[in-house]
């Protein structure tokens, strides 16, 4: 299990350079809100689980102003960050919130982090009032390929779900569209790439032995100009 209190560490500490950083997750929230159908921009009650510095706030509210729009996220330096007036600071895992309060949850690279899908699913199907969506992004296996053919024995990635993973803990809702889509990015080398990850707060591994010799590291910044894939699947749930 993720340890929540080095999660919290890390993107607190994480929280100032989060944005200059973040190129995937400001790419893939985009995505997210072009995936989510028209009839979102008229709803009143909207949460972001996970919110960070607020990428889907600001892309959001744009164009349209939100009555209640609030974003919950387990570190309150990234939500000092944000533009957004309503801040919850809480966990995904537990969510602090009643029943049948909103007519979208929304979420964005954030999923990948929770201890157990189910309990979290429901908990969301349980906030949600009646049609309600839930619309999200998530890091899938067989991301990250690239730097983990490369040979490197202390290397450990964290999983990421599939497909299959996710639509067992998606029957609870009432009918869901899933998509799943390839983001390729380039990097100086492999050691930038670890970098980028960790400047952002999510270089922390659920395996405590995750040290890298002088020798991986080396091997990793030897490799020049390199390309990553990022596997992102977008889901839109109905209660």
């Amino acid at each position: 299990r993720i340890l929540k209190s080095n999660l919290k560490h890390n993107f607190n500490r994480a929280a100032k350079i989060y944005n200059q950083n973040a190129i995937l997750q400001q790419q893939v929230a985009k995505n997210l809100i072009d995936f989510c159908p028209p009839e979102t921009k008229n709803y009143q009650k909207i949460i972001d689980l996970g919110s960070g510095t607020g990428f889907l706030y600001d892309l959001i509210s744009q164009n349209i102003k939100i009555p209640n729009f609030f974003s919950l996220d387990l570190a309150v330096s990234m939500l000092k960050q944000s533009n957004c007036n309503c801040n919850i600071n809480g966990d995904i895992n537990l969510l602090p919130l009643k029943n049948n309060l909103f007519d979208l949850v929304i979420s964005s690279l954030a999923l990948q982090w929770i201890d157990d899908y189910k309990q979290v699913f429901e908990q969301i199907h349980n906030i949600l009032i009646k049609d309600g969506l839930f619309c999200f992004s998530i890091i899938a296996k067989n991301s990250l390929n690239n730097i983990k053919n490369v040979g490197i024995n202390n290397l450990n990635i964290n999983p990421f779900p599939d497909q299959e993973i996710l639509k067992n803990y998606l029957k609870i809702f009432s009918s869901y569209k899933l998509i799943e889509k390839k983001i390729t990015i380039k990097y100086d080398n492999y050691y930038c790439l670890l970098q980028s990850i960790k400047k952002i707060g999510a270089g922390y591994s659920v395996n405590k032995n995750s040290n890298l010799k002088i020798s991986d590291l080396r091997k990793l910044m030897n490799i020049k100009n390199i390309s990553e894939n990022w596997n992102i699947i977008y889901v839109i749930a109905k209660k």
